[in-house]
């Protein structure tokens, strides 16, 4: 899964093998160490309404409600985008690359 942060924009791109791996283990998270320190990128299901994002200490939280999730993973949407001012919030399928390419 790549994280890429621009102005207000949160964008998630997710693997084929990402998607595999969420759908496998319920979570899909990696870390990023930075000199001494570590940022985690997580994307997991909920139970809310709505797409959200959250940053607790060092850990960028990703949820969608489960069910979009889903079937969202599962079909041929490219994207789901979602609004939580002032943030965009973008996850999308990148189904022509690698894991780490």
């Amino acid at each position: 899964m790549k994280l890429k942060i621009d102005h207000n924009c949160l964008r998630l791109r997710l693997t084929a093998d990402d998607l595999r791996e969420l759908a496998a283990e319920g979570v899909l998270a990696e870390t990023t160490n930075i000199g001494g320190a570590s940022l985690t990128y997580a994307l997991e299901p909920g139970n809310g309404p709505a797409v959200t994002a959250d940053l607790v200490d060092t850990c960028i939280n990703v949820v969608v409600p489960r069910e979009l999730l889903e079937k969202w993973a599962a079909g041929s949407d490219v994207a789901i985008e979602a609004s939580q001012p002032p943030l965009r919030i973008l996850i999308e399928k990148d189904l022509g690359r690698g894991r780490h390419e």
